[in-house]
C-alpha cells in the first residue's frame, strides 16, 4: 500500500484530534496523559505522521465522543460544530 494512501486517512484522523482538542482549550499534554500515550505520539497523530493503533484509535473515540466512523470523516467537523452527528455514513 503506498504512503499516499496511509498518509490521507492519518491526516484526516489527526485533523479531527486537532480541531477537537483546541475546540476544548486542552494541552497536547493534558490529551497525551489522558490517553496515556506520550506526547510525540500525539503529535505525530495531529500531523498525519502516525495512525494510531486499533486500541489508541478506540480510545480516542471514547475519549473525543466522536464516532470512530466521525473520525474518518472530512465533513464532520462542520457537523460537530453544528452540534449533529454526522450525516455522510460512507467517511
Amino acid at each position: 500500500m503506498s504512503k499516499r494512501l496511509l498518509k490521507q486517512p492519518a491526516s484526516i484522523v489527526g485533523q479531527s484530534l486537532h480541531e477537537w482538542r483546541k475546540e476544548k482549550n486542552l494541552p497536547l499534554k493534558h490529551v497525551a496523559q489522558d490517553l496515556g500515550v506520550s506526547l510525540s505520539i500525539i503529535s505525530g497523530w495531529e500531523k498525519g505522521k502516525r495512525f494510531p493503533s486499533q486500541a489508541n484509535f478506540k480510545r480516542i473515540s471514547s475519549y473525543t465522543e466522536i464516532p470512530c466512523s466521525c473520525l474518518f470523516c472530512k465533513n464532520c467537523t462542520a457537523c460537530r460544530h453544528q452540534g449533529r452527528l454526522c450525516e455522510n455514513k460512507t467517511g
